[in-house]
């Protein structure tokens, strides 16, 4: 994969008692872009900081 096919790589930092509203509109439109295009834009990660609850995926990405 070339440098510009590579997905764009985004990380979330989630510190304690973050708002999940804001976490999920920050990467909904990531996930949604990744969909429509058919492709894989975007990659994305959350990163928790010490104590606070880290999203899991209930199935891996590549079947969503």
């Amino acid at each position: 994969m070339s440098a510009a096919s590579e997905p764009r790589r985004f990380g979330f930092l989630l510190v304690p008692k973050f708002a999940v509203m804001a976490f999920t509109s920050a990467v909904e439109p990531l996930r949604a872009a990744d969909l429509l295009s058919g492709r894989k834009l975007y990659a994305r990660r959350p990163a928790a900081s010490s104590r606070s609850v880290t999203p899991r995926p209930r199935a891996p990405s590549s079947s969503a």
